[in-house]
């Protein structure tokens, strides 16, 4: 299996199944922009040209890795934090979905991680697109639907989706069969990333299976 997604579900989903993590996009946060890139890209993007840098991750209050591959797509770690007090990397946990690794040197840190995981990543990808941290517009959201649909060509796509009319009414619609959608209950979506896996384990291994088996 090599699950790509969009945040931390997928490495939550490796986590929870105990899975060995087998590609670099584990515990960080991609835009839709740099998504739709890779998810159009994959086979032609260099994943061994790369820059690490530390950022501020919009409003978080914690200094982050940033890694930009090629150039042009930016995957921002926010769990791997830089923190002069730590010369040994330490874990800390503010809550289930809030864990991080406090280090002085966060950046080297995260480009082992990164350098591992790539050796790793040899199975072709399967896409998880979750829009459960997503603040859209109803418009904006049907966009972005749009947009992943048209473009699973090759690869197939997994989408965890909020529990709305015009969602499961665009669902009907869909006719492509490398894309696989799960609608997420409203009363399991307000809770966070890691408490979502565990509800949702047994479809997103289905769906995995389905994907694998070429199915819709």
């Amino acid at each position: 299996m090599n699950l790509i997604s969009n945040n931390c579900m997928g490495a939550r989903f490796y986590k929870n199944g105990g899975i060995k993590y087998n590609n670099p996009f584990m515990w960080m946060t991609i835009s839709f922009d740099d998504f739709l890139l890779l998810f159009k890209n994959y086979d032609e993007i260099d994943f061994n040209k790369k820059t690490f840098s530390l950022e501020k991750y919009r409003k978080r209050p914690d200094t982050s890795v940033l890694c930009k591959v090629e150039n042009k797509l930016n995957l921002h770690y926010i769990h791997f934090i830089q923190d002069d007090n730590y010369k040994v990397p330490t874990k800390r946990m503010k809550s289930a979905d809030d864990v991080s690794i406090l280090t002085n040197d966060a950046i080297g840190y995260c480009k082992e991680k990164y350098e591992t995981r790539l050796s790793r990543m040899t199975e072709k990808p399967i896409f998880l697109y979750s829009f459960n941290y997503s603040y859209i517009t109803d418009e904006e959201y049907v966009r972005e639907m749009d947009l992943l649909i048209s473009n699973a060509k090759k690869y197939s796509i997994i989408l965890l989706l909020h529990d709305k009319e015009f969602i499961r009414k665009k669902i009907q619609e869909i006719k492509n069969k490398n894309v696989k959608c799960i609608v997420i209950p409203n009363d399991i979506i307000s809770l966070d990333g890691a408490l979502i896996i565990k509800k949702l384990e047994n479809e997103i291994t289905n769906s995995i299976s389905e994907c694998n088996n070429g199915k819709q």
